[in-house]
C-alpha cells in the first residue's frame, strides 16, 4: 500500500471510531424507549420464532385478529406512554422476519426468554453495529462512484450527523434494509469498475436479503435492475434476487397461508401519508419517530447536492437509488413515520459529500459556502439553547458575511488565484466547524434533551 492508501485507511478507521462512539453513547434512552413499540415487537417476533416456531408481535393492521395483552418492557407504560393492552397478533406477518431474527437472536443469546425480559439496552446493540457498518459502506460506495475526497466527506458527515446517529439506533427494519442495499450497490459498483461480473451475483444475494428485512427493500432490486447493463447479467441478477425475496412468501404460506394473504391485503389498503405533499414534508422536516423531530440541516444539503449532481452528470447510480426509493416511499405511504426516511440518508450524505468536495476543489466554492451555513447555523442555534457564547454568535454572523463576499469576489475576478484559494480555505474551515458542531450537538442529545424535542 502506498502512502495515500494508508492515509485514507487511517481516516476511515478514525471516522468509524467516532461514529461508533457517538451512536453507542445514550443509545438506550435516545430515542426514548416506548416511542415506537415496533422496536420491542420486532425483537419479540424473532424471539418467538426461535422458541415457538411462530412469529408473535404487535399488529396495528385493520381486519387482523389481535389479542389484547399486558406487557410492560423497560416499564415504558410507567414512564414514556400511557398504559394499556397491546394488540398482539399471531402469526405475525406485518413485515418480513429478518430484523426480528437479528434483534430477537441477540436477546435470546443474552438470556431473554419472555417478552417482558427484552430490553432496549440489549436489542439496540446490533443495530448500533449495523449503523456503524453503514459508515464504512458509504465510504466504499462513494469511493467507487466519485473518488476518495467524496468518500471521506460522505462518511464523516454520516458518522457525525445527529439525525443519522439517533435514527441509526432504532430497532426498525429500515436499519437492516440499508446495509444490505449498500452492500449490494458496492458489489455492483465493483463489478463495473473492475470488470468482475461474478460480483453481480453477490449483489443480487444482498438485494434479495434487503427485501427480507422489509418489503420496501424491493428498491434494492429495482436500483440494481436499472444499474446493470448487460442482458445476461441482468437476468442472473433478477433470478437470484427475486428468488431470495420470494422466501418471505414461502415462509408466510408455510406457517398460515390464509392469515398471510389477509395481512398483505390489509397492508395494501393503508392510506396514511400518501400524496405529493409527502415530498414537501420529506425535504423540509427531519423526523425521527411518528411524533418527534430532530432538526438537522444535512439532508437539505444532500438534496441540494443531488440537484448539483444531476446537472453535472445527469443520470448516475446515486440518482437512480434516490429516485427509486422515493417512488417506493410514495407508493407505500411513508410520511407518517420517521424511520421510513432512513434509507434516503446514505445517498443524501453521499450527494452532500460530492457537493462539498466540489467546494474544496474549487468547482462550486460559492454554492458550497452557502450550503454549509445551513447545517452549521442549525447546529449552533441548538447549541446556543444550552450555552450562551456571544462572541461565537458574532463570529458566525460576520465570518459568514465575509466568506460569502470573498467567494463572490473570487468569481468577479477569477484570475486572482489568491482570492480563489482563500475562498476554498474558507470552505474547508466552515466544513471543519460544521463537523465539530455536529459532534457537540450530538453529544448534547441525552435523555433530558430528548424530552424537550418537539
Amino acid at each position: 500500500m502506498n502512502k495515500k492508501s494508508w492515509l485514507i485507511g487511517f481516516f476511515l478507521a478514525l471516522i468509524l471510531a467516532i461514529g461508533y462512539q457517538l451512536r453507542e453513547k445514550n443509545s438506550i434512552n435516545v430515542p426514548l424507549p416506548g416511542l415506537s413499540m415496533d422496536e420491542y415487537s420486532n425483537a419479540w417476533v424473532g424471539l418467538s420464532l426461535i422458541r415457538l416456531g411462530m412469529p408473535v408481535g404487535i399488529s396495528g393492521l385493520s381486519g387482523i385478529a389481535t389479542y389484547p395483552t399486558y406487557i410492560n418492557p423497560d416499564r415504558v407504560f410507567s414512564s414514556t406512554i400511557p398504559g394499556g393492552a397491546l394488540p398482539i397478533s399471531y402469526p405475525w406477518f406485518d413485515h418480513p422476519p429478518l430484523m426480528g431474527l437479528v434483534s430477537g437472536s441477540f436477546a435470546y443469546l443474552r438470556g431473554d426468554r419472555v417478552f417482558e425480559d427484552v430490553s432496549m439496552g440489549t436489542i439496540r446493540k446490533p443495530i448500533v453495529l449495523f449503523s456503524t457498518l453503514n459508515i464504512g459502506l458509504i465510504f466504499l460506495l462513494a469511493y467507487l462512484w466519485f473518488g476518495p475526497l467524496t468518500a471521506v466527506l460522505a462518511a464523516l458527515l454520516y458518522a457525525t450527523s445527529p439525525l443519522a446517529i439517533a435514527g441509526g439506533r432504532m430497532v426498525q427494519a429500515e436499519n437492516g434494509l440499508v446495509p444490505m442495499w449498500l452492500i449490494s450497490l458496492c458489489f455492483l459498483a465493483g463489478a463495473e469498475k473492475y470488470k468482475k461480473t461474478n460480483l453481480i451475483r453477490l449483489a443480487a444475494i444482498f438485494a434479495g436479503l434487503a427485501v427480507l428485512f422489509k418489503l420496501s427493500g424491493v428498491t434494492a432490486i429495482i436500483s440494481g435492475t436499472l444499474i446493470v447493463r448487460k442482458r445476461r447479467d441482468l437476468i442472473e441478477f433478477l433470478a437470484i434476487s427475486i428468488s431470495i425475496a420470494l422466501l418471505f412468501v414461502f415462509y408466510g404460506l408455510a406457517i398460515d397461508g390464509r392469515e398471510f394473504i389477509a395481512v398483505l391485503t390489509s397492508n395494501a389498503q393503508r392510506t396514511y401519508g400518501i400524496g405529493l405533499n409527502a415530498v414537501y414534508d420529506l425535504v423540509t422536516n427531519t423526523k425521527i419517530t411518528s411524533t418527534k423531530y430532530l432538526t438537522d440541516g444535512w439532508p437539505l444539503v444532500g438534496w441540494l447536492g443531488l440537484g448539483f449532481l444531476t446537472l453535472k452528470k445527469k443520470l448516475s447510480p446515486l440518482v437512480i437509488c434516490l429516485g427509486g426509493y422515493l417512488a417506493i416511499y410514495l407508493l407505500f405511504g411513508s410520511a407518517s413515520y420517521g424511520w421510513y426516511r432512513i434509507p434516503f440518508l446514505p445517498f443524501l450524505f453521499i450527494a452532500a459529500g460530492y457537493f462539498l468536495a466540489g467546494g474544496v476543489t474549487g468547482a462550486n466554492t460559492l454554492l458550497a459556502l452557502v450550503a454549509l451555513l445551513i447545517p452549521l447555523g442549525v447546529n449552533l442555534s441548538k447549541i446556543f439553547e444550552g450555552v450562551t457564547l456571544p462572541w461565537l454568535v458574532s463570529a458566525f454572523r460576520f465570518g459568514s458575511f465575509g466568506l460569502i463576499l470573498l467567494a463572490l469576489t473570487s468569481l468577479v475576478w477569477p484570475g486572482r488565484r489568491v482570492l480563489s484559494r482563500a475562498a476554498r480555505v474558507g470552505v474547508i474551515l466552515l466544513l471543519v466547524a460544521a463537523i465539530v458542531s455536529n459532534i457537540v450537538y450530538a453529544k448534547m442529545i441525552d435523555v433530558n434533551y430528548w424530552y424537550k424535542v418537539n
